[in-house]
């Protein structure tokens, strides 16, 4: 999968694979050269991508080729394609994981580069369904498909992923298979060091763990009770204070046990 054909540069800061998806898709309307003809948020149509050429509505399901299309047939506009115009090495392709709520498994794949003008580019490449076993072989056999599709085998450098077994087997794939059949020697691995971060903050939670769960038993107590939730809202109301909806951390999510103290605590101290 290609979320909005994946030619757009995004940023992936997101708290979860859905806030993911949908970060992606508004991000890349705001940055690509193809949105600079579309409105989405039109008053007549607020959210729906219209045509701002010809006011044209086109479906909230389309994809970039459709526009494309439109712009080309309509407007005689073209619209260059991003990955066409990296003539130059990928330094970087970084590989993430995720799993849905309903345990589906999907493999990120984000490439980084300096164009021609010296400016430091990023987009997500594929975003692709894993549905075999989630071997290191598995996944360079998927990121090998994804690269020989665009083009882009000969032109990585470096693979940035986490710690996990796997990833290391994958990056051992890629490096044999790009020196074996694109005598490609210079390849390196790096290991995250967002992810090594996290390691270490989730470490030293430890040593105040027994607060932290304190704290985790409280929110629950109150979120899963609509009496204490609208006795918390109109004390927030009384102390003149912005209510905001208990939160609580999950275990995979990054940052969600800073998120539950501060917008719990911290914000109204």
């Amino acid at each position: 999968m290609s979320l909005d054909d994946a030619f757009n540069f995004v940023d992936l800061e997101s708290d979860d694979i859905l806030d993911n998806i949908l970060h992606t898709k508004e991000s890349s309307r705001k940055t690509s050269p193809l949105w600079n003809y579309v409105d989405c948020k039109s008053p007549a149509h607020p959210g729906v991508p219209v045509c701002k050429r010809c006011n044209y509505i086109f479906s909230i399901k389309l994809s970039n080729t459709t526009i494309e299309r439109h712009l080309l047939n309509k407007h005689n506009i073209i619209i260059p394609k991003i990955l066409q115009s990296i003539s130059s090495k990928v330094p970087s392709l970084l590989i993430c994981g995720h799993q849905t709520i309903s345990s589906e498994a999907y493999l990120g794949l984000t490439i980084h580069y300096i164009d021609q003008n010296w400016v430091l580019r990023r987009f997500l490449l594929n975003i692709i369904p894993f549905k075999v076993r989630h071997t290191g072989i598995n996944m360079a056999a998927a990121i090998t498909n994804v690269l020989n599709e665009f083009n882009l085998a000969g032109k990585a450098l470096a693979l940035t992923t986490d710690n996990e077994s796997a990833m290391l087997v994958c990056r051992w794939k890629l490096s044999e298979e790009f020196e074996k059949e694109l005598n490609n020697l210079t390849f390196s691995h790096y290991h995250c060091s967002a992810h090594i971060l996290n390691l270490a903050v989730k470490q030293g939670m430890e040593i105040v763990d027994q607060e932290i769960v304190e704290v985790r038993q409280l929110m629950s107590k109150i979120k899963n009770s609509v009496l204490l939730c609208d006795e918390l809202r109109e004390l927030c109301v009384i102390e003149k204070l912005e209510y905001l909806r208990p939160e609580i951390d999950i275990e995979t999510r990054w940052n969600s046990t800073y998120y539950m103290l501060f917008y719990n605590f911290v914000k109204f101290m």
